[in-house]
């Protein structure tokens, strides 16, 4: 299976959200909830090595 991109992860996230914010049963909110977790988590990642990316390019176009 194709890993989703940081857009259709946060496009879950947001899915998952509007679903917590109905009346679900506890069990599939924690389910729920852990999903969004996690796709939290990798989005975070993502963005922490664009950022590194942008800083290498940014200290490489000061020191030239």
């Amino acid at each position: 299976m194709k890993e989703k991109t940081f857009e259709e992860k946060i496009k879950r996230v947001e899915e998952v959200i509007n679903l917590l914010e109905g009346n679900q049963p506890l069990e599939k909110s924690t389910i729920l909830f852990q999903e969004a977790m996690e796709l939290i988590n990798l989005c975070e990642g993502e963005l922490n090595q664009t950022e590194e990316q942008i800083n290498k390019v940014i200290t490489k176009n000061i020191i030239e």
